[in-house]
């Protein structure tokens, strides 16, 4: 996931474990000093559907006086031959435990029911029969999300005419039960309000269902466009200063994109997006991945490709590396990063711009803002043991993953194409194709797959891994890596320096604190004691990108843009597109760089 200069990063995509660290949810100060971040999210693979009998989940309002209160959900569930059943209750996600602290006790109505631990219930009912449980859910939030909230990992966001939440925050699962059918059922909402799963009208799992995402509510807009294999829904609430409409369309045409790259997808699939309300200071926008769709967070301030560019990401979650290969169980998952994230944003550059959704000058300027912040890097040449030993405790090493890995997948390309071989996209189709016809207790680790695959094309990649990947060295790219489209230039690039100190500037609330007398932000006039209003433009690390801030300034508002250079020169490059060039021969160029 890629926003505002946070990124959290994905822990394998594992069906239901009710202990749900899949969505490996961790914040970063941001330049404020919180809530600017972007969560992890791929969408979780959809296990083979058992012929037991479905359950069901019925989502119901518990209203008081015309307002929404509360969710209400009944389970439909055949107990089975055994004559009891395990559940468990919603856990730790998003960084947040003890969800089941929002959900009332179980009622079971014929059969009875078993306090186990906090998290497990054991139902006991007639061999062969079946029960309905019902519980009510309560809200984490007692007032409207805004953009100090961030991204809604707290729990449910239960309000007087809307709800929202995810599966895992208040569904509850079923132990050794996974694979069994189920379908989501709304019932008894007020006219006029809109309902939407991303598991409505599907063939769907236990698993599937708390993977899913759920909101409802007077003012939720559903827009529908075509996809490569079925119907994108969009869902909106909340308010934008972006035309939601051209959004929808945007977002349809990079997951059209994305499908028709990697083939074999069908089945609709669902964007919920929500406004977060403005608050003082604060800015935040990112999403996460559900089953069969996504959820994005913006607060009003929000640029449109900052959007657009996380959810292609997290999209690309869905093939990268969920169907080429499996990550490590946790505790070693850290050391893939590289590839996980790293190769995910390399496909997400080259979909975009062969989709036509990006021009060949915006592929260029996101190639050369990786560049330069890698170059600029603390842990720039960090061994791979290193990266992933400190991912979660520093920024700089956390984004060394995404970074790194992209740039050893362009390397890793050119070679390929260098030596007659297809590319790195042949790679990747392998990978997928040998993951997809491997035994489902048996799919292959996602390394050992990237190595076979490439064994397969007569080509020995593990020289370049141990010595870029795992050892750390600096990655250099070949001048000739996009052919006569643009060269790689070597040049000299400033460490990255905001001038002012932004964890003190994030804990007053906005107010900017350390303002540095001989730094950037001071020579264009940022003061201490200025309140920050909204970040115009700027990227985290990368100085070489405009830093545009809008502040109050006492009584008065204005706009501050400069360079965050600091004062250290460091080897790098730069990617420059070849000039002169005539529409049908950029287009031509569009596709080479794209790697088509």
């Amino acid at each position: 996931m890629i926003i505002c200069n946070m990124k959290f990063l994905m822990a394998g995509a594992e069906p239901m474990r009710r202990k749900r660290r899949a969505m490996g949810f961790k914040l970063f100060p941001s330049f404020i000093g919180i809530a600017l971040f972007a969560l992890l999210g791929t969408s979780n693979a959809s296990t083979a559907v058992s012929s037991a009998p479905s359950i069901t989940y019925t989502i119901s309002p518990k209203a008081d006086a015309g307002q929404l209160t509360g969710v209400i959900v009944e389970v439909t569930l055949p107990i089975g031959a055994t004559g009891d059943v395990v559940l468990i209750l919603p856990e730790d996600w998003g960084g947040t435990d003890k969800l089941y602290r929002y959900l009332s006790p179980i009622d079971v109505i014929g059969g009875a029911i078993v306090t186990l631990s906090p998290e497990q219930r054991k139902v006991v009912g007639s061999p062969g029969g079946s029960v309905t449980l019902r519980y009510a859910v309560s809200s984490a939030y007692d007032h409207e999300p805004n953009a100090k909230d961030g991204i809604l990992t707290k729990g449910p966001m239960i309000r007087p005419d809307w709800f929202t939440g995810m599966g895992d925050q208040f569904i509850v699962g079923l132990k050794d039960r996974d694979t069994a059918p189920a379908t989501v059922h709304w019932k008894g909402w007020p006219k006029g309000w809109v309902t939407v799963s991303s598991e409505d009208a599907r063939p769907s799992t236990v698993a599937d269902v708390i993977g899913a995402s759920f909101i409802a509510g007077r003012e939720v807009v559903i827009r529908s466009r075509p996809i490569s294999g079925g119907t994108l829904r969009f869902v909106s609430h909340g308010s934008f200063e972006w035309n939601v409409d051209a959004y929808a369309d945007r977002v349809a045409l990079t997951i059209d994109a994305e499908r028709r790259f990697w083939g074999g997808i069908t089945g609709n699939y669902t964007v919920t997006m929500v406004g977060l309300a403005p608050s003082l200071g604060f800015s935040s926008s990112g999403g996460t991945g559900r089953n069969h769709g996504f959820v994005q967070y913006a607060s009003l301030d929000t640029q449109m490709p900052v959007l657009e560019r996380n959810i292609a990401h997290e999209h690309m979650h869905n093939w990268i590396p969920r169907q080429v290969g499996e990550m490590p169980d946790t505790g070693g998952e850290a050391s893939v990063y590289w590839f996980s994230e790293g190769l995910t944003d390399f496909y997400t550059g080259r979909t975009l711009l062969r989709s036509g959704l990006w021009s060949p000058e915006q592929f260029t300027d996101n190639l050369n803002e990786v560049i330069t912040r890698l170059a600029t890097s603390k842990a720039r040449n960090y061994t791979n043991a290193q990266a992933a030993k400190e991912a979660w405790s520093d920024q700089d090493v956390h984004q060394l993953a995404y970074d790194r890995g992209q740039l050893f997948a362009f390397l890793l390309d050119h070679a390929l194409r260098k030596s007659g071989k297809r590319g790195l996209d042949s790679i990747m189709l392998l990978m997928r194709d040998r993951w997809q016809a491997a035994p489902a207790n048996a799919k292959p680790p996602v390394i050992a797959n990237l190595l076979s695959a490439a064994d397969a094309a007569a080509f020995d990649m593990r020289p370049m891994l141990a010595k870029y990947v795992d050892a750390g060295d600096t990655i250099i790219l070949p001048a000739d890596l996009f052919a006569s489209c643009a060269t790689i230039a070597d040049v000299k690039l400033a460490e990255f320096d905001l001038g002012y100190d932004r964890v003190a500037t994030g804990k007053s609330g906005g107010v900017f604190a350390g303002v540095q007398p001989d730094g950037p932000a001071y020579a264009a006039g940022l003061r201490d004691g200025m309140v920050r209003l909204a970040k115009l433009n700027g990227t985290m690390g990368v100085s070489t990108k405009a830093w545009s801030v809008r502040v109050r300034d006492g009584d008065r508002e204005r706009v501050i843009t400069y360079y965050p250079r600091g004062k250290k020169l460091v080897d790098g490059q730069e990617m420059r597109l070849t000039a002169s060039r005539s529409p049908s021969q950029r287009k031509l160029c569009a596709l080479s760089m794209s790697g088509a």
